[in-house]
């Protein structure tokens, strides 16, 4: 393949997909190739970012282009799409400079149940962009509302994390505590939602190759703006802040396997 790595797409989305994750990586490498092959610079630009760009391990490790790589999985009629939302262009629809990266976001389709979609920086499942479990990664899980019109409401609910592991195991032990019936804000909530027709379940890989101090004051920060927002499942606050108050109330030592 010319851009993507096919070990860093098995390792970052593994086995969450009804489609096998070479058949992902495939449509991804030939939908990138198809848009250098018409004169859009960003495959090559995050291409180049991986290999010769100074990628500040402290903030972001992506190059500032701005824009969503949409992968629909049609399991109905056993087909990908693919879709460029180009925030370059549209600029009402940009990011924040700090928050701006290129976002692939894997939706199902063609299924009875509750939308559930995978997002995922681009870039690190790229060729040259390293292992991509090195450091801590930072991920979070959101509940998108519907109207009756299917416009997405603003009160989108968050809840923001950070793992030492792959994202996967840790998204993984979510589910299952969801299905084991935590009474965690997090869990009721997702269990409240995940059979309902008009509403999509997220989850997102943000930020990889943080060292621990870099992942904490992420999550301070991540889980602050949203408490401010009204719109947090953490029950605690993020990072620092939220281990100094577990320790306040000796949860460590309650729980050893969590220190």
């Amino acid at each position: 393949m010319v851009f993507i790595e096919k070990d860093n797409v098995d390792i970052l989305i593994g086995n969450n997909l009804p489609v096998e994750t070479g058949r992902v990586a495939k449509f991804l490498d030939y939908y990138l190739i198809s848009l250098a092959m018409n004169g859009d610079n960003l495959p090559n630009h995050l291409f180049e970012h991986n290999l010769y760009g100074k990628r500040d391990v402290a903030r972001q490790e992506f190059a500032k282009v701005d824009a969503d790589v949409v992968l629909e999985i049609d399991i109905k009629a056993n087909k990908l799409y693919g879709d460029l939302r180009d925030y370059r262009k549209y600029k009402e629809f940009a990011r924040e400079y700090d928050e701006q990266r290129v976002v692939v976001h894997i939706m199902i389709t063609g299924v009875k149940k509750t939308n559930w979609v995978i997002h995922l920086p681009l870039q690190c499942l790229m060729k040259g962009f390293g292992d991509p479990l090195r450091g801590y990664q930072c991920y979070g899980h959101g509940i998108t509302l519907f109207d009756e019109r299917g416009e997405p409401k603003r009160d989108e609910l968050f809840y923001c994390g950070i793992t030492g592991r792959n994202w996967l195991v840790r998204m993984a032990e979510h589910f299952r505590d969801i299905e084991k019936g935590s009474k965690k804000l997090f869990h009721r909530k997702w269990r409240e939602y995940r059979n309902a027709d008009n509403v999509m379940l997220n989850s997102e890989l943000i930020v990889l190759n943080q060292s621990h101090t870099g992942a904490m004051d992420w999550e301070e920060w991540i889980v602050e703006r949203y408490k401010k927002e009204k719109r947090s499942l953490n029950m605690i606050p993020g990072g620092f802040k939220g281990a100094k108050m577990l320790h306040k109330f000796n949860y460590f030592k309650k729980n050893p396997s969590k220190a």
